[in-house]
């Protein structure tokens, strides 16, 4: 992203509010009214990069002739990660107040920027479904059941990148973050994580029947089918910590539960 203008503030107004003066933007912070090929300065940015593959296994036993047993099972496997650090010149500016009047980017703590968007995902389903599939003279069936089961957990987290290391915020360096949690560097908080496990099963049938009318121009079909579907979730991490809700007026931390059926 660009920074298009300077910051303006506000006017004092006729009913008595006072002027708001505008934030102070850092030195390194270039104005760029116009469409621009280069950024006014660089962040860190990791590809994104997602990855996935499954299997598919089908098995077919003629049981006796004109009948089938038919099995389709499968399963998929899913990652997927998001690196996004791309709108931190916006982001340099301060506003003025009585603590920091002069909008000092070292007043008291280096003046954070470069807010890297960060996101995990992962995703697992199998499935396993059985036919039986039979031809009469006059019918057509087909017969079975399904299950499917599909596990998903995700995280996000919003550190900043970089800090400014002078007042007038005219240079800055990479802080040492660790996105992936581990022991280097100062691990990025998870602000938001949750899981969910999906389960359904089901059973199905179908017939046609062709009565001898004509020349079998005439076909019936009739069906039914019943599925069970349900979501077992959490809501686990809020801030860096397990979520706190309210329980008969006392604050309980644990888990958020995500379930429907």
């Amino acid at each position: 992203m660009q920074l298009i203008e300077a910051p303006k503030g506000l006017p004092a107004t006729a009913s008595g509010a006072a002027a708001i003066l505008p934030n102070r933007l850092a030195a390194i912070a270039k104005v760029q009214p116009d469409r621009v090929d280069v950024a006014a300065y660089g962040t860190p940015q990791q590809l994104s990069i997602g990855k996935t593959w499954g299997a598919r296994l089908g098995l077919e036993w003629e049981v006796a002739p004109q009948i089938m047993l038919k099995s389709i099972s499968s399963y998929r496997d899913m990652s997927q990660g998001q690196f996004d650090n791309g709108n931190a010149v916006p982001s340099t500016s301060l506003a003025p107040t009585a603590s920091n009047p002069t909008a000092s980017f070292l007043l008291s703590s280096p003046f954070q920027f470069g807010r890297y968007s960060l996101a995990q995902f992962t995703q697992d389903q199998q499935s396993q479904e059985v036919q039986l599939i039979g031809t009469t003279d006059r019918v057509k069936f087909v017969a079975g059941g399904l299950y499917y089961r599909e596990h998903v957990e995700d995280n996000a987290a919003a550190p900043n990148t970089l800090q400014m290391t002078d007042e007038a915020g005219s240079a800055f360096v990479v802080r040492s973050i660790d996105i992936t949690n581990g022991a280097a560097g100062q691990p990025a908080v998870i602000q938001r994580a949750s899981r969910v496990t999906t389960k359904s099963v089901g059973v199905f049938g179908q017939a046609t029947w062709t009565p001898p009318v004509g020349s079998d121009m005439l076909h019936l079909t009739a069906g039914l089918r019943w599925t069970r579907d349900q979501k077992n979730g959490q809501l686990f991490t809020i801030n860096g910590l397990a979520p706190t809700i309210p329980v008969n007026g006392v604050n309980v931390s644990g888990p958020i539960a995500l379930d429907a059926s």
